[in-house]
């Protein structure tokens, strides 16, 4: 083969240096987070109808085919029933990615340099908020979580009553549903955050057996919350707990859950009071074996847990008040009658609790089959209640 000349050497240079320009142009690499949590990287090929996706640094590289018609994108999996469906400006990209089965979680991309390292980490976008009005009529509590979830508790004073809540939060709009005992649907909350005076208040319409009621809450307290994940596989959000009695609950319940690797995992925190003097609700853990769920009542300005016995008494009173309230849960449950349920439900010790505005909730330990039987005390029910902070009893 012939030596090139210094002239064709040149031209042969730059006919392969543009080739190379060519095809790093060609690629598009986009990164952000799946499902609120999970760092996501998407790589387009412009030049052919193909795109690489990856879920964590370390994560198996998933293939696609499809492409993009006037920002309308639609690709599915070479080797896998998963599907991505997505709006695609020049900057970034916003979508779903899809099962085979029809379950999807969305994801929101920025486009970066192609050379640019994996994104680490979780959003930082979780929080746990109170709101209340100025007559404290009404409080609600929440926490954000992976999904655009978001879980929490909501107080009547009209009616002496609170609600778990659970629902939605996107780009401002809430879509909660209130639920009473025995998990029973009892109205909706609709609201926008951040329409009002104070930018971090709720605009809402609670709509309770029919009637509907238009309220304005404004932001009373507010905390972040952390986040860990791995592999697209375990996540959980949880308070920070640093110095207080429950410092070591999240990297016990993580370490449970890096155990179990032959599924998946999650763990979240359910707030049911939260206020400049406590910080009360659940830790979930949910993963093949099943779900767990862990209390924590933490006095803020103290950083100890406030304990049921300094509000339950002698160990007489204390038994004498579960048993009559356990009665008063099992008697509540859709399964009262089952036979099966009633054999379980005698044996339940309610060791577990947590407060909320209207009094302690005693509870159960979680079955998959029946749930977690969880029942009120009204404070002014409590053997010694004379001696609760009148900050936790205002209300009753």
């Amino acid at each position: 083969m012939p030596l090139l000349s210094l002239k064709q050497f040149v031209v042969l240079s730059t006919m392969l240096l543009c080739s190379a320009t060519s095809l790093l142009q060609a690629q598009l690499a986009y990164q952000g987070v799946l499902d609120g949590i999970y760092p996501m990287r998407l790589v387009i090929e412009e030049s052919n109808p193909t795109a690489t996706l990856s879920i964590s640094s370390a994560s198996t590289q998933i293939k696609f085919i499809g492409g993009c018609d006037l920002g309308d994108c639609k690709y599915r999996g070479v080797d896998t029933s998963l599907a991505l469906v997505f709006e695609r400006t020049a900057q970034s990209i916003e979508g779903r990615m899809q099962n085979g089965e029809g379950a999807s979680k969305g994801f929101a991309l920025e486009q970066v340099a192609i050379e640019s390292p994996f994104a680490t980490g979780c959003s930082n976008t979780f929080w746990l908020r109170s709101y209340e009005d100025a007559d404290e009529k009404h409080q609600l509590t929440l926490a954000t979580l992976p999904g655009k979830q978001v879980k929490g508790s909501f107080y009547l004073a009209e009616l002496g009553t609170g609600f778990s809540v659970s629902g939605t939060l996107e780009n401002g709009i809430l879509n909660l549903s209130l639920e009473g005992s025995a998990n029973k649907k009892v109205g909706t909350i609709n609201g926008i955050i951040g329409n009002l005076n104070n930018a971090a208040g709720v605009a809402m319409i609670l709509n309770l057996e029919g009637s509907e009621t238009t309220i304005e809450l404004a932001l009373s307290e507010e905390m972040s919350l952390n986040c860990m994940e791995v592999e697209g596989r375990l996540d959980m959000v949880h308070p920070v707990l640093e110095g207080t009695a429950y410092s070591s609950l999240p990297s016990k319940l993580w370490k449970s859950m890096l155990s179990e690797q032959d599924g998946y995992a999650h763990a979240w925190f359910e707030p049911t009071l939260f206020n400049a003097y406590m910080l009360s609700g659940w830790m979930h853990l949910e993963g093949p074996s099943g779900r767990t769920s862990k209390s924590i009542n933490l006095l803020r300005d103290k950083k100890h847990s406030f304990k049921q016995g300094k509000l339950l008494g002698s160990k007489r009173s204390k038994n004498e008040l579960t048993e009559r309230y356990k009665e008063r849960a099992i008697a509540q449950h859709p399964l009262h009658a089952d036979e099966d349920f009633q054999d379980w439900a005698k044996d339940l010790d309610f060791s577990e609790h947590t407060f909320t505005t209207e009094g302690m909730t005693l509870s159960s330990e979680r079955d998959p089959v029946y749930g977690q039987l969880q029942v009120i005390v009204p404070w002014r029910e409590l053997p010694k209640n004379e001696a609760l902070p009148t900050w936790l009893t205002h209300s009753n």
